[in-house]
């Protein structure tokens, strides 16, 4: 199999040049990109723990998208992934909802 680079015939050579050029370009000029995941959780609470559950959120770097207050409140919020677990166990003592 012959392979062509920009109109010149390569040989095996001549490819693992040319590709590793390309990938010490590509390494020289990517930036590092940090993505943080979240998880989205609707949660039913007592209207006594809405100011608790809101400040956990956020002390936890969880935002809050929602509040609705009737009948029963329910508040959306997202919180990071590698957070949710410490959420969860500091809602234990919190006489609250459940997770919808």
């Amino acid at each position: 199999m012959t392979r062509y680079y920009g109109g010149i015939k390569l040989g095996v050579g001549g490819l693992i040049r040319a590709y590793g050029k390309c990938a010490r370009d590509c390494l020289q000029n990517a930036t590092i990109e940090t993505r943080i995941v979240y998880e989205k959780l609707k949660l039913k609470v007592h209207y006594s723990n809405i100011g608790t559950v809101v400040t956990l959120c956020k002390r936890l770097g969880g935002h809050v998208i929602n509040i609705e207050y009737a009948p029963h409140p329910i508040i959306e919020i997202r919180i990071r992934q590698n957070a949710l677990e410490t959420f969860q166990s500091q809602l234990q003592g919190i006489e609250l909802p459940r997770i919808c």
